[in-house]
């Protein structure tokens, strides 16, 4: 319970003490990457505050020159701690509608390029996705968690078609990321924090141009089929 209080404590006061003074910087800079560099620090603090050693294999396979869309599964708040911690880019996120009432946080991310999206609207998520479609061929990475929400069981969901759709449309290469021990560190139906390793797996980017957009389910069985080998590799206990 300390851990995962000392673990909120933190991330929460960074957000409303730090956060502002990157916002104002940001803002006369005309550049999100202060933004990122100030989230990057803290996902590495709240991680060592947790008690969550990373494991990263892969990583070698990412071009930080390159444009990509980052597509990983999604088992815990942890997930994207991990993950800001590691990828050698400033990913933008499609991100829910509800957190644009957050105060501070809501700045911050339209200052660094989120994309916003009611997913109960069908016209303004496709409003969003236009907009991911439209910032990725401009030179933006994308990350985005395909299952849509966190595992409830441990078991990896069946990947959205909407990351695909952006795929295709946009032309960048996909970057398929396995994450696995981060359910035990804190599933979303535990508060409490459990100090462990969460491994995350890269894999080669699937490159996307010349695919029509009737390609797109065999597109998201094939990404899907491969976040989701790693996971069966460390359920028979094997090391890769």
């Amino acid at each position: 319970m300390l851990r995962t209080g000392l673990v909120a404590f933190v991330i929460f006061g960074l957000i409303f003490l730090l956060l502002p003074f990157l916002i104002v910087i940001a803002w006369f800079r005309r550049k999100p990457d202060i933004l990122y560099t100030g989230a990057r620090l803290a996902s590495r603090l709240g991680l060592k505050l947790a008690g969550v050693h990373l494991q990263v294999r892969g990583l070698h396979q990412v071009d930080r020159r390159k444009t990509y869309l980052f597509v990983a599964n999604h088992q815990s708040y942890f997930d994207t701690l991990a993950l800001l911690a590691t990828i050698p880019q400033d990913p933008r996120f499609i991100v829910k509608q509800e957190l644009y009432k957050v105060p501070i946080l809501n700045i911050g991310m339209k200052l660094g390029r989120f994309v916003f999206i009611d997913r109960k609207d069908r016209g303004d998520s496709v409003r969003g996705m236009n907009q991911a479609v439209a910032q990725l061929q401009q030179g933006e990475s994308f990350l985005v968690f395909a299952e849509g929400t966190r595992t409830r069981s441990g078991k990896m969901g069946t990947f959205k078609k909407g990351p695909f759709v952006i795929a295709l449309q946009s032309g960048v290469p996909i970057v398929p990321i396995t994450i696995s021990g981060s359910y035990d560190v804190m599933p979303p139906t535990r508060f409490l924090i459990k100090p462990g390793t969460v491994t995350l797996t890269f894999y080669p980017p699937v490159e996307t141009r010349g695919l029509a957009s009737n390609d797109r389910d065999a597109l998201r069985e094939k990404i899907q089929n491969i976040v989701a080998s790693s996971l069966v590799e460390a359920a028979e206990g094997i090391r890769t």
